[in-house]
């Protein structure tokens, strides 16, 4: 239960971080509830709430019938493992480039 806890601790933690950092969404929010007022800039703040929603409900489903499927998973975590590694090398090269 402890580990369900700090998971959900981290969790949150995390979106806080992101959600409250400068970004495109911030600044769309910013400038709604300056020209049109305050329900606009709510409106365009709880958007993401209802984009993601089903993204996240599909993704949870998906993963929750996976379960038993240990293979798939490892081809799964395996391939994403590749591609991060590939764009690791790039963003490295292109560091030592502009270096």
């Amino acid at each position: 239960m402890l580990d369900l806890i700090e998971f959900l601790a981290l969790g949150s933690f995390l979106g806080l971080a992101a959600g409250t950092s400068p970004g495109p969404l911030l600044a769309v929010t910013i400038s709604e509830t300056l020209q049109y007022g305050k329900w606009e800039g709510i409106k365009v703040a709880v958007s993401p709430l209802i984009t993601d929603l089903p993204i996240v409900l599909s993704v949870l489903y998906v993963l929750s019938h996976l379960k038993s499927y240990d293979f798939i998973i490892g081809i799964i975590a395996f391939f994403w493992g590749f591609i991060s590694h590939i764009f690791r090398n790039r963003i490295t090269e292109n560091q030592k480039r502009q270096s």
